[in-house]
């Protein structure tokens, strides 16, 4: 049995799921669009709802994020 483990990059994000979960490291509990502007405002880039949708839902589906 493999033990499958999810760390992200928190100094210098570059995903999408990066970002969503550095921010909520800080910042909880947050809506997808609360993630989503708190994303844009903070790493000065611009990411579509759907783009941090899916990164949440990502993490959702390995584990690290519960619903």
């Amino acid at each position: 049995m493999t033990l499958s483990i999810t760390l992200p990059l928190l100094e210098n994000p570059s995903s999408v799921k990066d970002m969503a979960f550095s921010v909520l490291t800080h910042e909880f509990p947050l809506s997808l669009m609360k993630i989503l502007h708190a994303v844009n405002k903070r790493y000065t880039r611009s990411f579509s709802f759907q783009a941090v949708r899916k990164a949440v839902l990502q993490l959702v589906e390995e584990g690290v994020l519960v619903k």
